[in-house]
């Protein structure tokens, strides 16, 4: 007869799970990281199921997305579109593929602030690496950004754009993106779950940084005053990098040295914020 090893405690909440004397290491926050890179197969179905649970009973569930991503790029393309006096077989594309890349990237962004706050139950009752929930969150707006990328098809359809092999940069330029996004939102959770008023901040900064990235309109119509408006905006470059290859464009080799140098810069800041504050997050939220 089988027996259980008494050698074998029981699950702790999460709150004690982490180390709770001396001082929080590196190894500790990277083996975070490892453990949750292990269990991908478990983010990738609770993204699944947040979608499904999103969208339970509706007939074309996360397409209605897609549509309302539709409606707004031909909205706007009428709008714009004609007070820039702008071509619109160039515009629409250029319109749609800012609003593709910026409406992914805020949705992260603007979900990141409670993601802990809305997990507490995991993260107070079950051992899982806090991580864990990043790449939830990252995995779950990657398969909302996937639907709306039948937008793009379409637009491509109609006006005969054809990227060619210069597409595949987007791939690259959408994994710097992602890396960045990882910490942004970790960095951005952690600051959620400590202070319940950093969410109503980053979506009033959302908005405004909206108005202030080259989504609606193009950076030459600024002339000589894109200075502190394109040039030393971060989210520009993240939208250029996948943008201008599915155009058809291959963007500037600065743009890759950019967005290289603010993702090694956003890493620097948050990982050693990270390993001093990750047990403590359970007792925030």
């Amino acid at each position: 007869m089988s027996s259980i090893s008494p050698t074998v405690s029981a699950p702790r909440p999460a709150a004690l799970a982490f180390e709770t004397g001396g001082r929080p290491t590196a190894k500790a926050a990277l083996g975070d990281l490892g453990r949750a890179l292990a269990e991908w197969e478990l983010w990738l179905t609770m993204a699944w199921q947040d979608i499904k649970q999103r969208y339970r009973g509706s007939m074309l569930g996360p397409f209605w997305v897609t549509i309302s991503m539709g409606v707004q790029v031909g909205a706007w393309s009428i709008v714009f579109g004609q007070l820039f006096g702008t071509e619109l077989s160039e515009y629409i594309p250029y319109l749609t593929l800012g609003s593709l890349v910026w409406s992914w990237m805020a949705a992260v962004i603007n979900e990141s602030t409670q993601l802990f706050v809305f997990a507490q139950r995991y993260v107070k009752q079950i051992r899982l690496p806090i991580t864990l929930f990043i790449f939830r969150l990252l995995s779950r707006n990657l398969i909302v950004l996937g639907h709306n990328f039948v937008v793009y098809i379409i637009v491509a359809l109609i006006f005969g754009l054809n990227p060619g092999w210069r597409g595949l940069l987007a791939i690259p330029g959408l994994m710097l993106g992602i890396l960045s996004l990882f910490w942004i939102a970790l960095f951005f959770g952690m600051l959620g779950a400590r202070f319940r008023d950093f969410p109503q901040i980053v979506a009033s900064l959302i908005t405004v940084m909206f108005l202030l990235t080259p989504i609606l309109w193009e950076p030459a119509q600024l002339g000589g005053h894109r200075y502190f408006v394109v040039d030393y905006n971060p989210v520009y470059y993240f939208i250029e990098i996948v943008r201008e290859p599915l155009m058809g464009r291959s963007p500037p080799i600065g743009f890759w040295k950019v967005t290289a140098l603010i993702t090694a810069v956003i890493t620097a800041i948050v990982f050693p914020a990270f390993r001093r504050f990750r047990s403590r997050i359970a007792y925030w939220v």
